[in-house]
């Protein structure tokens, strides 16, 4: 399929990867877990981090000043802190501590000529990823990315895309299968590994590859913005609600 004929721009995916991300924080804050709803709202929410660890690895290639890139993720992950640990009752680094880190495992990557010294770094930096949110699974995605760019083998984005739903699959199978057993755990797997593949295939055969011709500033800014408004504004529901 052609680029051109395809439905989705960039901003639209990151819009999509929002709204998703909002679904998964209203289940965190405000929903019991266990029921259908919750669940539902929480592995949509799955699809977020992995697309934004695809956008993190395509941007830093096309981005005209990766200081200016890696400061902004600085900023607003500190400004977002807070209202992270206020609203979702957790102690880790918010999402933007992880890209951050994220960005630095690509840097490495693409700077540290001594193969040796460069995948020690990389683990090193994989590893600092656990105190964020999504630590770990992000920096492997965004390793796989990485690595995998510039395939221009046929469907190698769904295929990178299907990597990273298998290692979190499988993550997550060892987690749940001691809760669930190991038969009992495999469809829940299933549910939550699946908004990974269908964010694959959006990005296979709807992305056009381009960003919106139109609002590109507010475009560039909003997510920066939603992402601690959104999460101080259910930070501050959840008090008034005690």
């Amino acid at each position: 399929m052609k680029t051109e004929t395809r439905a989705l721009n960039r901003d639209a995916i990151k819009y999509i990867a929002i709204i998703a991300m909002t679904l998964n924080h209203v289940a965190s804050v405000f929903m019991e877990p266990g029921t259908w709803l919750y669940e539902s709202f929480t592995d949509i929410g799955y699809m977020t981090a992995i697309i934004m660890c695809y956008f993190l690895a395509d941007g830093y290639h096309y981005t005209h000043s990766k200081d200016s890139y890696c400061r902004r993720l600085l900023i607003f992950a500190a400004i977002s802190q807070i209202p992270f640990n206020l609203a979702l009752g957790v102690f880790s680094l918010n999402i933007l501590f992880t890209l951050l880190i994220c960005f630095a495992i690509i840097w490495v990557i693409e700077n540290v000529s001594g193969s040796t010294q460069r995948n020690l770094f990389v683990t090193g930096l994989t590893v600092l990823s656990v105190i964020g949110d999504w630590g770990i699974f992000a920096a492997i995605f965004t390793i796989i990315f990485e690595r995998r760019r510039g395939n221009k083998g046929q469907y190698q984005i769904l295929i990178s895309f299907c990597y990273c739903a298998l290692v979190f699959g499988l993550f997550e199978y060892l987690n749940l299968s001691g809760n669930y057993g190991y038969i009992a755990a495999i469809p829940h797997v299933i549910f939550e590994t699946l908004p990974l593949v269908a964010a694959g295939l959006m990005m296979e055969f709807l992305y056009n590859g381009r960003k919106s011709d139109r609002n590109q500033t507010f475009n560039k800014w909003f997510f920066y913005v939603y992402y601690p408004t959104h999460l101080l504004v259910l930070a501050g529901i959840k008090a008034l609600m005690g």
